[in-house]
C-alpha cells in the first residue's frame, strides 16, 4: 500500500514540475512590442510631396570672387606713349618696351582719314600676264611695284602710293617717258594710330621714355590717371565710417 502511495506521490511531483516548465518560463519572457499605431491622416503618396522634400540637398558654397588688382602705390604714376602712326614704328617701340622689361598695353584707335594718290596699271586679263608686266616695268628700272588684288582692282599693278598730288604727278610723267601709260587713283585711307600704355611705375621712368619715342612723328610721353583697381561684381564695398 505504501508503495502505491509514494509513486502516487512521485508522479504528482513529476506533474507539478512539468506545468512549471511549461506555464510558468513563458510567463517570465519578455512580452512582444505592440506594433506602432498607423495614423491614415498623416499618410501622403508619392505624388503629393513636393520633389523638394524628396531629395534634399545641401546647397554649394558660393565661389570665391578673384582677388582685385592692386592699385597704384604712392608715388607712382602712369604713362602713355604715343600716337604712332607707322605700323614699323609701333612694332620696334613694342619691342623696344619689352626689352626694358616694362609692362604696357597696346591699343589700336582709328585715325584721322587722309587723301592718297595711287599711279597704277588697271587690271589684267590673269595673273600671269600682270606678272610679264611686273618684269618689263624692273627692266625699265621701275622697281617699286606690286600685283593687287583688292575688289575691283584684280591683277592691277600698283606703282606707287602718294600722299601729296604733285609728286604722282611728276611719277606719270617719268613712267611716260619709258612708254609705260599708267593712271591716277585718288582714294581715302584712314591708317590706325597706336598708343602703349604703361603699368604703374616710378616718375624716373619718364627720362627712360622719352628717348623710345625719337624719331616718331607725333609722338610723345605723357602721364595719364592710373586706372581705378576694378572690383569683382560680388564684392560690397563697406564705407569706412560703418566699419
Amino acid at each position: 500500500m505504501r508503495r502505491w502511495i509514494f509513486a502516487l506521490f512521485l508522479l504528482a511531483n513529476i506533474g507539478l514540475l512539468l506545468w512549471g516548465v511549461q506555464y510558468i518560463e513563458p510567463e517570465r519572457a519578455t512580452p512582444a512590442q505592440a506594433p506602432p499605431e498607423i495614423q491614415p491622416e498623416r499618410m501622403k503618396l508619392l505624388s503629393e510631396v513636393p520633389p523638394a522634400q524628396l531629395t534634399k540637398r545641401p546647397k554649394p558654397p558660393p565661389p570665391t570672387p578673384p582677388p582685385a588688382p592692386a592699385p597704384a602705390s604712392a608715388g607712382e604714376v602712369c604713362y602713355r606713349l604715343g600716337p604712332v602712326a607707322d605700323a614699323a614704328q609701333a612694332m620696334n617701340l613694342e619691342r623696344v618696351l619689352g626689352a626694358q622689361g616694362l609692362g604696357f598695353t597696346k591699343r589700336e584707335e582709328a585715325g584721322q582719314p587722309i587723301t592718297a594718290y595711287r599711279v597704277y596699271l588697271p587690271s589684267f586679263r590673269s595673273k600671269a600676264e600682270a606678272e610679264r608686266k611686273r618684269r618689263e616695268l624692273t627692266r625699265l628700272g621701275f622697281r617699286d611695284h606690286a600685283l593687287l588684288q583688292d575688289e575691283g582692282l584684280e591683277n592691277a599693278i600698283s606703282l606707287g602710293l602718294y600722299s601729296v598730288e604733285e609728286n604722282a604727278q611728276n611719277h606719270l610723267k617719268r613712267l611716260a617717258d619709258k612708254g609705260v601709260r599708267a593712271e591716277l587713283l585718288k582714294m581715302q585711307q584712314s591708317r590706325p594710330v597706336y598708343w602703349f600704355e604703361l603699368a604703374p611705375a616710378g616718375p624716373e621712368l619718364a627720362a627712360r621714355l622719352t628717348p623710345m619715342v625719337d624719331g616718331i612723328p607725333g609722338a610723345q610721353v605723357g602721364e595719364i590717371p592710373c586706372p581705378a583697381p576694378v572690383l569683382p561684381p560680388s564684392s560690397t564695398v563697406v564705407p569706412a565710417e560703418s566699419r
